[in-house]
C-alpha cells in the first residue's frame, strides 16, 4: 500500500498539533496519511510497520519540536526520509518547525537549517497548515480546495434575486459536470429521490442528470438530503393532499425563503414548513464537507 504522506513526530505533541492535522489531512481532505493512530493495529510490529510506512510514503511531514529533537527514535525517522530524499533526488521531507527557531534546528541538522519549513507557534491554525502540506503532496487537492474558495468569495459577493417560473425556464441548463458518480452517491441519490417522484415530475433519469450538473457534488448531495428530510418530516405530521405535498416541496426547496413565493398554503403550514426547513439547514455553510468525488 501506498500512502501520500507519512507523518514523523513526537508523541508529546500528539494532541495539540499532529492528531488535529492527521485528522484534518485523512478525514478532511481524504488524503492517505501514514500517521500511527491510524494505521497500526493490535499485534502489528510497531518498526515493520513504521518501516513499511516510511518505504511506502511519497513524503515525509516531520514535525521538528524541542520534544522530537531529543529523541533517538524520531531521529531514526527523519534520517530514514533523508536517505529516501537521496536515493530518489527529489524532495521527501517536509518541514515544520513547531515552538523551534533556526538555531535549534542548526544544531541538529546544519543541512535541515538550510530547507525552507513551514513554522508554527503555538496560535496555529489546523486547516491553513494542512492546505498548506496539500499544496506539496497532492497538488490535485490543491486545485479544488482553491477552485471552492474563489468560488465561496463569489457567492458571498453576488446579489440575491427572484425569478419567476417562466424566467427560470428559459435559463440555459449548465453543461454536465460530472460523465459518472461514485456508487455511494448514487445509493443516496436514490434514496432521495424515491421520498420527492411523487412530486419532482422528473424520472430518476433526468434527476440524475440534472444532479451531474453540480460543480461541488458532495456538498449538493448533502444539501438534498438535508431538504429531503425537512419535506419527508414535515409531510408525516399530519394527513395532505398531493397539491399540498407538492407546494411544501416547493418551499423545502426554496430553502424555506418563503417571502416572495405565492402559495396557496394556510399561512401557519407556510411558517412551519420553512422553520423546519431552516432548521435542518443551519451552520451547512459552515460544515467541512469534503469532495470525495473529486479527490479520488
Amino acid at each position: 500500500m501506498m500512502w501520500d504522506v507519512f507523518i514523523s513526530h513526537a508523541s508529546e505533541d500528539k494532541d495539540k498539533l499532529v492528531r488535529p492535522l492527521a485528522k484534518q489531512l485523512k478525514e478532511i481532505y481524504k488524503v492517505n496519511v501514514w500517521y500511527d493512530e491510524f494505521t497500526l493495529e493490535y499485534g502489528d510490529s510497531l518498526l515493520d510497520s513504521i518501516e513499511r510506512g516510511l518505504q511506502n510514503s511519497r513524503f515525509g511531514v516531520v514535525i521538528f519540536s524541542p520534544n522530537f529533537l531529543k529523541k533517538v527514535w524520531t531521529d531514526h525517522e527523519f534520517k530514514s526520509l533523508k536517505t529516501k530524499e537521496m536515493l530518489l533526488n527529489k524532495k521527501v521531507i517536509i518541514p515544520v518547525w513547531y515552538d523551534v527557531n533556526k538555531d535549534e534546528i542548526a544544531k541538529y541538522s546544519l543541512t535541515l537549517a538550510d530547507k525552507v519549513a513551514l513554522t508554527v507557534d503555538n496560535n496555529f491554525n489546523i486547516n491553513e497548515i494542512a492546505i498548506k502540506i496539500i499544496k506539496i503532496i497532492r497538488p490535485d487537492i490543491y486545485y479544488n480546495i482553491s477552485r471552492m474558495q474563489i468560488y465561496g468569495k463569489l457567492l458571498k459577493s453576488s446579489n440575491k434575486v427572484w425569478l419567476s417560473i417562466d424566467e427560470m425556464k428559459n435559463i440555459p441548463k449548465p453543461p454536465i459536470r460530472h460523465e459518472n458518480i461514485s456508487t455511494f452517491i448514487k445509493s443516496r441519490l436514490k434514496l432521495v429521490y424515491n421520498a420527492i417522484k411523487d412530486v419532482d415530475g422528473r424520472s430518476y433519469k433526468e434527476y440524475e442528470e440534472d444532479f451531474r450538473r453540480n460543480t461541488n457534488i458532495d456538498r449538493e448531495i448533502i444539501i438534498t438530503e438535508l431538504i429531503t428530510a425537512a419535506y419527508v418530516d414535515y409531510i408525516n405530521l399530519k394527513k395532505f393532499t398531493s397539491d399540498e405535498k407538492l407546494y411544501i416541496y416547493i418551499i423545502t426547496v426554496a430553502l424555506g425563503e418563503v417571502e416572495n413565493l405565492e402559495i396557496p398554503l394556510d399561512e401557519n403550514v407556510i411558517d412551519e414548513c420553512a422553520k423546519v426547513t431552516k432548521e435542518y439547514l443551519k451552520g451547512v455553510d459552515d460544515a467541512n464537507i469534503t469532495m470525495e468525488f473529486k479527490f479520488k
